[in-house]
């Protein structure tokens, strides 16, 4: 009977922490979705007072669009008839200025691109560089490395004495294995002195190589930027210049 209660016990306990773990993870998905909820919440009250001050300014608009384009319907044949024979030279300058500007927005676009592939290019850099000196590191630290692996190995010997003492042949073949391993492990990475300080010259070799690749590639970013944030200011100043090039230009047509 009390093995029964016991065994009742010990289910209960195990139903009780699954439902815990259940009722944790509900509650964390509860929370997502108040969360969601209240979000979605925020974006459609913007979206309908956007609506609302578009459907208020609509009729304007529409009024405003109609008269323009009646105005341009207008006025169009009788500026064409006034201009006469220089009507393909004047769209010919507006066309030339226009396309300087396009091209100007493509080198743009071009160095852009060039920026994000410096940087993509100096981030894998920085992670080699980074797992270099995380290798590097851990080089340095072998001798700490070795020097803990043998004090445990010292510590299971003794566990292995004492369990010989007590007669415990199971325990005794455990921490022999456990010592077998361990050592196993521990004759790989001890090396001769002219060795380890080869390996640490390599190591650090390695370290340099990829810290200079990565200053590299760091510079070339911001070389990249540089370059892109001139062209960038230039294109500003065609745009704001077009205007007056173009009316200045058409003059002397």
């Amino acid at each position: 009977m009390a093995e029964n209660v016991e065994d009742k016990l010990k289910t209960l306990k195990n139903t009780l922490q699954t439902t815990e773990g259940i009722i944790e993870s509900k509650t964390k998905e509860k929370n997502t979705l108040k969360g969601d909820i209240a979000n979605l919440e925020k974006i459609v009250k913007e979206i309908n007072q956007l609506s609302d001050a578009y459907k208020q300014g609509l009729t304007v608009i529409q009024k405003d669009e109609t008269e323009i384009e009646s105005y341009i319907s207008l006025k169009e044949p009788m500026i064409e008839t006034a201009i006469k024979d220089k009507k393909e030279d004047f769209d010919s300058t507006i066309k030339g200025f226009d396309d300087s500007i396009d091209t100007i927005q493509k080198e743009v676009d071009s160095l852009r691109e060039a920026v994000e592939n410096a940087q993509k290019e100096y981030e894998g850099a920085k992670e080699k560089r980074d797992m270099s000196q995380n290798e590097y590191n851990s080089f340095k630290a072998k001798q700490k490395v070795i020097e803990n692996n043998l004090k445990t190995l010292k510590d299971l010997k003794k566990r292995i004495e004492q369990e010989e003492d007590d007669k415990d042949t199971a325990n005794m073949y455990f921490f022999l294995q456990e010592s077998k391993k361990l050592l196993d492990a521990t004759k790989t990475d001890i090396l001769s002195e002219k060795d380890f300080k080869n390996k640490l010259l390599e190591e650090w070799a390695k370290l340099d190589a990829d810290e200079m690749s990565a200053r590299t590639k760091e510079l070339s970013v911001e070389v990249a930027k540089n370059k892109l944030n001139e062209k960038q200011k230039a294109l500003e100043t065609a745009r704001k210049e077009r205007n007056q090039h173009i009316l200045e230009k058409l003059k002397t047509i």
